[in-house]
């Protein structure tokens, strides 16, 4: 649950953090909403099949011959 609430938060927070300090093209600054929605995701998948993985080679190491 902790990663899409994760997701959602990083993506709001962008999207309001970005304003304009000017006029013109060049003066938005701050990121883009959902390119740090998209990283976060990316990150937030690969976190879990490291983990999935590893817990899995770990946990066949303890058994017994069978």
């Amino acid at each position: 649950l902790a990663g899409p609430v994760a997701v959602l938060l990083l993506g709001a927070l962008a999207a309001v953090s970005d304003g304009p300090l000017g006029g013109g093209r060049l003066a938005e600054i701050g990121p883009v909403g959902w390119q740090v929605a998209g990283v976060a995701t990316a990150v937030i998948a690969a976190g879990a099949l490291l983990g999935a993985a590893a817990t899995r080679a770990l946990r066949g190491k303890g058994r017994a011959p069978s």
